[in-house]
C-alpha cells in the first residue's frame, strides 16, 4: 500500500503511541489526536487495526530496529561492541523498551505475522552475534543466545520504567558475554 505523505506521517505517530502505550491501550480516540487525522480517515487507510498494528510494525522493524541489526551485518568485535552501544544509547529514562519483543512476547503474541518478524529479527541478532564471537569464545551459539536474552531482559526492565540502576547490569551483562568489556 503506497501512502501519502500525511498518512506517512500519521503512520509515524501511531508507532510511537502503540509502542509507548502498547496496542491495546492504544484506542482510536487516541490515535486520532496524535495522527490528526479523523476517524473516517484512519478507517478508510485502515480498516482494522490490525492492519494499522502491523503496518506500525514494519517501519518500526525498517527504521529504528535497524540501527541494531545493520551494526552486526559485517561480523567483527567491533561490530559487537557497536550492537551494545546501540543497546545502551535507547536504554534511556522513558524508553518504553523494544516495540517488537514486548508486543511479540506478550499483547501480540498469538499474531502470526509480529511472531514472524520477531523469529527474524532474533535470528539476525543471533546469527550476527555468534559470527563476530566465534574466534573469541568456546560456544557462539550459547553466546548469540545469552546476548537476545538479556536484550529481552532489558526491553522487560525499560517497559517497567526500571532505572538506568537497573538497566546498566544487563548492559554490562550482555558486553561479558560476548567478550566486549
Amino acid at each position: 500500500m503506497e501512502l501519502t505523505e500525511r498518512q506517512q506521517a500519521a503512520l509515524e505517530q501511531a508507532m510511537y503511541q502503540f509502542w509507548s502505550r502498547g496496542v491495546d491501550d492504544t484506542s482510536y480516540n487516541v490515535l486520532v489526536e496524535a495522527t490528526g487525522m479523523s476517524r473516517k480517515a484512519l478507517y478508510a487507510t485502515w480498516p482494522e487495526k490490525e492492519l494499522l498494528v502491523r503496518q506500525t510494525m514494519k517501519l518500526y522493524r525498517d527504521t529504528v530496529l535497524s540501527s541494531l541489526t545493520d551494526v552486526l551485518a559485517n561480523p567483527s568485535q567491533d561490530a559487537v561492541r557497536a550492537f551494545w552501544d546501540v543497546a545502551e544509547a535507547a536504554a534511556v529514562p522513558g524508553w518504553p523498551g523494544c516495540y517488537l519483543l514486548r508486543s511479540a512476547t506478550g499483547e501480540l503474541r498469538k499474531d502470526p505475522e509480529i511472531v514472524a518478524m520477531y523469529g527474524e529479527f532474533v535470528q539476525t541478532i543471533r546469527k550476527g552475534i555468534a559470527e563476530s564471537v566465534r574466534r573469541r569464545v568456546n560456544d557462539p551459539d550459547v553466546t548469540a543466545t545469552q546476548a537476545v536474552a538479556l536484550l529481552n531482559f532489558l526491553t522487560d526492565l525499560a517497559s517497567q520504567q526500571a532505572p538506568e540502576s537497573a538497566l546498566r547490569p544487563v548492559l554490562n551483562a550482555g558486553r561479558a558475554a560476548c567478550a566486549v568489556q
